[in-house]
C-alpha cells in the first residue's frame, strides 16, 4: 500500500494529535501514515491498546501450529476508525527497520490473517504492530487538517513506533517536537490557528 512519493506527500510521518482533535477518538493519538498522495491519505494509531491476544488464540485462529518461539500475547491497537472490525498489520521487513533512518518505509497489510499465519510458521522475522482498523483521509483533507493545527509533523523514528510503552508515547512525542508541557501545547495551539 504505497502512495507516489513527491516533496508534499506526507508518507512515512508521524502525526501528534493536538488538543484540537480532543474528545474524538484521536484524542492523544500518534499515527504513521502509510500512503498520502492526490487520492488521500491512509495511516495506522500506534498507541492505544484495545486488547491482548495469547499465541494460543493466534494459533487456534489461523489453524497452524507456531514452529517460531514468539511473546506469548501481542497486543492489538486500535489502527482507526475505518474497518474497526478488521484487522490489519504494520510491518518493517528487516531491510526497512536497517533504513529506517533514512527512508521511513513500512508496509501495512489488510490481509492480518495470513500474514500472522508466515510469523507463526517462522518464515517472516518482522518487526510488526496488530491494529483494529484504519484511519483514512479524503484527497487534501488532511492537508487541511495540519494547516489547522490538529496535528504536528514528524519523522518518526522506529523504536517510537514499534518499542516503548504505548500509554507514553504521545507524551514522548510532544517532548520530541520541542514542547515542554501540554499546556504549553494547548497555548501554541490556540495561539497560532489561521486566517
Amino acid at each position: 500500500m504505497r502512495s507516489f512519493i513527491d516533496k508534499d506527500s506526507l508518507e512515512g510521518k508521524l502525526l501528534v494529535a493536538t488538543p484540537t482533535v480532543d474528545g474524538t477518538i484521536f484524542d492523544k493519538s500518534l499515527i504513521f501514515i502509510c500512503a498520502h498522495d492526490k487520492e488521500g491519505a491512509v495511516g495506522v494509531m500506534i498507541n492505544k491498546p484495545v486488547f491482548a491476544i495469547t499465541r494460543e488464540e493466534l494459533m487456534k485462529k489461523t489453524g497452524i501450529v507456531a514452529t517460531k518461539r514468539l511473546d506469548k500475547k501481542f497486543t492489538v491497537f486500535c489502527g482507526g476508525p475505518i474497518e474497526e472490525n478488521n484487522l490489519m498489520v504494520l510491518t518493517a521487513t528487516p531491510e526497512q527497520k536497517k533504513n529506517f533512518k533514512t527512508k521511513q518505509v513500512l508496509t501495512l497489510y489488510s490481509n492480518a490473517e495470513r500474514y500472522l499465519q508466515d510469523i507463526l510458521a517462522g518464515e517472516l522475522n518482522d518487526d510488526f504492530l496488530i491494529c483494529k482498523g484504519f484511519c483514512s483521509w479524503a484527497p487534501g483533507q488532511l492537508d487541511e487538517e495540519v494547516k489547522d493545527n490538529s496535528w504536528i509533523l514528524m519523522v518518526p523514528d522506529f523504536k517510537t513506533i514499534f518499542a516503548g510503552q504505548p500509554a507514553k508515547k504521545w507524551k514522548q512525542a510532544i517532548k520530541k517536537a520541542g514542547i515542554k508541557d501540554i499546556q504549553s501545547l494547548h497555548s501554541l495551539v490556540s495561539y497560532s490557528g489561521h486566517a
